[in-house]
């Protein structure tokens, strides 16, 4: 009898453990909202987006999210804003954002208070700014083309130990600027034809 007793408690531990925490992925097709996915998502699920046009501002603040399209190519699967304001904004741990288009914003991906986040093969265009880091420390910037923006291609301001690396970025009024912020690694960059 102690046996089955502690065989059943032994089950009973497991499967509330297994069942806890578990991440989960949430898909999102075009006639869904990629916020209504993270507003209903847990720490450590994948929100995967599905090839289309949505036009919406995102607002993300919970830890250890993934919002990828599920394509991995940012030319099928495009994120406008829906006012003046940025595509995506984040204050946020451990999550990445990848695989989108992200255009018609005043800020494509606007990064404020974040840590240990990652943007990674989007394309970011027609912006006035592709993509802002402020008070951000130890996130990474890689594999994106941040182009055609009106402003800034990629700005860090008042943040640490960033790692921006193999960004294409080009055509925008200024590339990279980097001002009151320190520890960065910025590597690997092609950094042409802007304005200042």
């Amino acid at each position: 009898m102690k046996k089955l007793i502690v065989l059943l408690t032994t089950m009973l531990i497991f499967a509330l453990v297994s069942g806890i925490g578990a991440a989960k992925e949430i898909p999102v097709n075009a006639t869904n909202s990629i916020q209504a996915a993270i507003n209903n998502a847990a720490s450590g699920d994948v929100i995967i987006v599905k090839p289309g046009i949505y036009t919406e501002n995102i607002r993300i603040t919970k830890p250890d999210l993934v919002i990828r399209s599920e394509s991995g190519n940012p030319e099928d699967t495009i994120v406008k804003a829906n006012s003046n304001t940025s595509v995506f904004s984040m204050s946020a741990v451990n999550t990445t954002i990848s695989g989108f288009k992200i255009e018609s914003a005043e800020t494509g991906i606007y990064m404020a208070n974040c840590i240990n986040c990652t943007v990674t093969n989007n394309y970011l265009s027609e912006n006035k700014v592709g993509i802002t880091l402020f008070g951000s420390n130890y996130n990474e910037i890689s594999e994106n083309r941040v182009n055609s923006n009106r402003q800034h291609g990629i700005q860090i301001l008042y943040s640490e130990g960033n790692k921006l690396l193999n960004n294409s970025v080009n055509w925008n009024d200024r590339g990279i600027n980097h001002l009151y912020s320190n520890k960065s690694v910025i590597s690997g960059n092609n950094v042409s034809n802007n304005m200042n």
